[in-house]
């Protein structure tokens, strides 16, 4: 925990530094795939392999199944979203 916050804005500066860290994660990823960076580190090799998937391809499902609301769930899941506070608005009454 970071200390002197609030939850609020440890848990938005986390996903800042979550952010941060993808980014640079790509970069360095695709140094390695262009050959550019050197794959041996003082305690770390980096190597390349190809990796097969399975992938469903939904779109190649006939119209009167892919349209056919039998074969359809609906769920719903909790999500945590972070967005900065609306400025407070001063007020502007006149005292008499």
């Amino acid at each position: 925990m970071i200390q002197n916050l609030y939850p609020a804005d440890e848990l938005s500066q986390v996903r800042a530094q979550i952010r941060r860290l993808k980014l640079r994660e790509d970069e360095l990823r695709a140094g390695y795939l262009s050959g550019q960076l050197n794959p041996v580190g003082l305690d770390t090799l980096v190597e390349i392999k190809m990796q097969r998937r399975r992938r469903f391809c939904h779109d190649r499902l006939p119209p009167d199944i892919l349209n056919n609301p039998v074969y359809w769930d609906r769920s719903e899941t909790p999500a945590v979203v972070v967005r900065p506070k609306p400025a407070q608005a001063t007020s502007t009454r006149i005292r008499a």
